[in-house]
């Protein structure tokens, strides 16, 4: 099974390409490019819009290796609509505008935790990149100082505390809790 990657974002896309077909039989038969919706997937490093490549899908077993790659971006592409967000969404972060989360969608960030995960680089490609960076990885600190379960993100230390009487909480998640 393929992990995600924490670090990159999965744009899939139809493309119309030209695939080359045999039509007819025996002396008669030549190979003639057809016009073919395929499958495309371009992946880029979250936080960075100045460079990324892109993948033809048209292998089946490409295309399910990408699914569980990109498992984000191909739920936006079903759902032809706004992009899925894994995690927790940028409005609950303190100091968010609706204006910053949309330059944060462009750069393919969607969640405290994308926000929490950015390297260096992709921080100061954003405006007060750092800044932001640091705020989210408080709220983590924030939510594990009130005991919450979801205080966690991927592989990352929390470097200040931010005090919890200013923190925004998302609902509650519907479902069971861990370990029962």
């Amino acid at each position: 099974m393929i992990q995600p990657d924490p670090q990159l974002a999965g744009r899939f896309y139809n493309h119309t390409t030209f695939v080359n077909e045999s039509q007819g039989e025996g002396e008669d038969a030549k190979e003639v490019a057809v016009p073919r919706e395929v499958i495309f997937c371009e992946i880029m490093a979250k936080g960075q819009t100045n460079s990324s490549f892109s993948h033809n899908l048209m292998d089946e077993k490409k295309l399910e290796e990408f699914k569980e790659r990109f498992p984000q971006g191909w739920r936006a592409f079903e759902d032809s609509g706004e992009a899925a967000i894994d995690g927790t969404p940028l409005k609950y972060l303190a100091g968010s505008t609706p204006g910053f989360i949309a330059e944060l969608a462009l750069k393919q960030i969607r969640s405290i935790e994308d926000l929490a995960q950015l390297q260096d680089s992709a921080c100061m490609e954003i405006r007060e990149g750092y800044k932001y960076r640091k705020a989210a990885r408080a709220y983590f600190a924030a939510l594990a100082a009130l005991g919450e379960e979801d205080a966690d993100f991927e592989g990352k230390e929390v470097v200040e505390e931010m005090p919890t009487e200013n923190l925004t909480l998302p609902p509650k998640k519907q479902g069971k809790k861990k370990g029962k």
